[in-house]
Order: C-alpha cells, then structure tokens, then sequence
C-alpha cells in the first residue's frame, strides 16, 4: 500500500508503529514542504472523535487529512500488502486480505473478511460485501455491486458499457451489475452489465451471461444457457432435488428453484 502522493511504500516507513493497546491510540502526520517526513504521536486514552479540530497543510500532491488517518488505523485488522495501493477515501473492512499489485480506487468499499487476490482492481463506485473471495486479474469496475459470501474465479470479467466506443465517453450511461448473495463465477466467465445474477447461482467456467440468472440455477456455455440447479453446497441436483452432500430438499415453485426448511418443511424463499 503507498500514500496517495508519496512514491515510499508504507513498508519503507520502518519507523511508523501502531500499538494495540486498551485504548486507541491517535498517530498524526507532520508534513513538510521539502521532504515527507513522518512523526508519530501516540495519544492515549482519547477517542478519535476528540481529534475533529486537527488539520493538516496541503503541500505539493500530498494532501492528509483526518480522514486519512482514520482510514490508516481502521486498517490495522485489515491485510494489505505493500505492493498493493488503496487510495485515499476507500473503505475496507477488518480482517480483508488484499495481495499484491491491487488497485483499490478511492470510494470504493469493500466488506469484512474478504480476499482479493493478485492484481485486482476496484472501482470507485463498485461494492462488494462480506465474505467474498476475489481470485487473480479480476476488475470489478463502478457500478458492480457484489453481495456477500460470492466467489469470483481467476480473470473472470465484469463489464459496465453495453456498447463502449474508445472515442464516445459513456460514463454516464454504466448499467448495474448485481451479484447476489453466495453467487459462484466461474474462471474466465463474462458478466455482461445490466444483469442480475441470482441467489446461489452458479455461473460456469468461460460462460458469456447476457441475461438475468435465476437463484441457483446453472449456467454453461456461449451465450450462458440454464442446465441444471445447484444446492447452496456448490453440487448439482438431480430429479430429486436433494443435495448430494447435506441432505437438503429443494423444490421447483413456478419455475423457481426454493429451499425446504428442514423442521418446519415449509418452502423457504431464496430471500430468507
């Protein structure tokens, strides 16, 4: 990870320390004209909040704000290794781990315990949720919303132009991609924008999707095409609609895939 207008890692800090203590500790930067030079103040027993007043002077490129400095010790249960650069204003959640040669834009917010593997990037306005993994050379660009506990497989690809022209400027027409919870993208997929990935849906290695996806539903080939249903387990279904793996019933409800609550045997939606 690099501060926004420094060409020093963090790692090259050597002397920057965050303690954890019983209480949170305040580190400020003091920024010189000529050179960036750190000192580390370590303010016990004060909330941050107290800090609100603490400004800090614009010099060159470098701008650190109080902000700044929060986000810096919100990351301390967060993994991000120094090659990675995560921008100034982007969120990322405790105990996220972002490997090497990540691009994190700033805006971009990222949820608890996720892993974004080598060289991922994130859009300013994309979100992603909890529990997600992201495998290598995935870009998940603005307007890409990724709800929790989704796999994305190695180079999968997201889009959000329908008809991109190198010389026609578009940014204000991207169409939403929404990933909904627990949703497996297999390696390769494409994910054309404007499209709506189901609950637990399982989206096939190099498949093209160019439309909505029922919850569980299997999708293979190009154009992506339904051939079959998956449990929640990640196995395909039979006849009988019962998961290989943990016994779980399921049942065809208008055209829809839907869970059977074991005790209550009642038909659970793919919402609940």
């Amino acid at each position: 990870m690099r501060l926004c207008g420094s060409n020093k890692p963090l790692c090259a800090l050597a002397s920057l320390r965050f303690k954890k203590e019983t209480s949170l500790r305040l580190c400020a930067f003091a920024v010189k004209k000529t050179s960036l030079r750190l000192s580390v103040f370590a303010v016990q027993k004060k909330p941050l909040s107290a800090f609100a007043p603490l400004r800090f002077k614009k010099e060159t490129s470098l701008r650190l704000s109080v902000f700044a400095v929060q986000k810096i010790l919100s990351m301390e249960n967060a993994y991000i290794h120094e090659t990675a650069c995560v921008d100034e204003g982007s969120i990322i959640g405790e105990g996220t781990k972002i490997w090497h040669f990540c691009h994190i834009m700033s805006g971009a917010r990222i949820g608890i315990n996720c892993v974004l593997g080598q060289n991922v990037f994130v859009g300013g306005k994309a979100l992603i949720g909890n529990n997600v993994k992201i495998q290598n050379n995935v870009s998940v660009y603005d307007s890409v919303e990724i709800g929790d506990d989704v796999f994305c497989g190695p180079s999968c690809v997201f889009t959000n132009v329908i008809n991109p022209r190198a010389y026609v400027h578009r940014k204000d027409e991207y169409q939403k991609t929404i990933v909904e919870k627990g949703v497996t993208i297999g390696a390769n997929a494409t994910i054309v924008c404007g499209v709506r990935l189901g609950r637990f849906c399982f989206i096939g290695a190099g498949a093209v999707v160019t439309h909505n996806v029922k919850p569980y539903a299997l999708m293979t080939g190009i154009p992506a095409r339904q051939s079959g249903w998956v449990s929640r387990y990640g196995v395909k279904l039979d006849d009988k609609l019962i998961c290989p793996e943990t016994g779980q019933k399921y049942a065809l409800v208008n055209g829809q895939l839907e869970m059977i609550d074991y005790e209550s045997q009642r038909i659970s939606s793919s919402e609940d």
